[in-house]
């Protein structure tokens, strides 16, 4: 295209097409852009393959444990966590239970399904 130095923002939705390492950010999609939006990606996350949520978690890596990211996660999809090492899962779960202790009464409708 005559636009070929230009960047496209992937639209979320379309974040279940992309292979593993586009998720990571370790392979580069030419002139797409994946937003850094931790909801929209968590979101799209509903409809990620294991691998994809593989993927998705160690990319989080530090920001996992941070409580915006966790609290996301808490709400929007908190199956991600099944793919978080136990140690590591033990190790933050009274992060887990401050966050669900602290939201207000149906913040967290997802975990209750």
């Amino acid at each position: 295209t005559e636009n070929s130095g230009a960047n496209y923002e992937l639209p979320a939705a379309l974040y279940p097409c992309l292979h593993s390492s586009l998720i990571t950010g370790s392979e580069s999609a030419d002139n797409i852009k994946i937003g850094d939006d931790v909801e929209a990606m968590v979101k799209a996350s509903l409809r990620f393959t294991p691998a994809q949520k593989i993927a998705y978690i160690g990319h989080l890596d530090t920001s996992l444990w941070n409580k915006d990211t966790l609290t996301v996660i808490l709400k929007h999809n908190p199956s991600l966590l099944a793919e978080v090492g136990h140690k590591d899962f033990i190790d933050n779960l009274d992060m887990v239970l401050n966050i669900v202790g602290e939201a207000p009464v149906g913040d967290f409708e997802m975990l209750v399904e």
